[in-house]
């Protein structure tokens, strides 16, 4: 009998083992990716793509339309001369900010700097974030794209 459910114990281990491994299943530790990222801005625009400006209200969504997945969400702002939030899928509070105005808890202004530095190929911006999942300031990277005046973001939050 002893033998028996040490054995029981170790498949239910084996067994526990499998399924936090199985794709889906998320975990507080669980971060996205560079490449996620990079995937989620290529998806924001070909929605914009085909919907328009009626895009953004899909993305405001979040997890129900998969523009938020975990720590990973879709930001997109209007560039030029009155550049506001128009999409941001973890806060829906920050659609219409000036992005002018926009600074992280350094005084860091990355907003105007995401502005400066957007363009048709891609670039990282780092700055300090709330991740919405933990609940604590952590240092992000965000993957922004420039494309028909609107700039695409989704940033990683960096491992501690």
């Amino acid at each position: 009998m002893h033998r028996r459910s040490m054995l029981d114990r170790r498949g239910f281990l084996i067994a526990l083992g499998f399924v936090s491994l199985a794709p889906g299943v998320s975990s507080a530790e669980q971060r996205g990716t560079p490449e996620d990222a990079k995937a989620m801005v290529a998806k924001a625009i070909d929605l914009f793509k085909a919907k328009g400006p009626a895009s953004f209200d899909i993305m405001n969504q979040g997890e129900a339309t998969g523009f938020r997945e975990g720590d990973i969400y879709i930001f997109v702002f209007r560039a030029g001369p009155h550049p506001k939030v128009v999409a941001q899928a973890a806060d829906q509070t920050r659609v219409g900010l000036d992005v002018i105005t926009i600074t992280d808890s350094t005084g860091k202004a990355f907003g105007k700097e995401m502005l400066a530095r957007a363009n048709a190929e891609g670039t990282w911006v780092d700055y300090v974030r709330t991740n919405p999942v933990t609940g604590k300031e952590e240092q992000k990277s965000s993957w922004i794209i420039l494309y028909d005046g609107y700039v695409f973001g989704c940033g990683v939050y960096k491992s501690p």
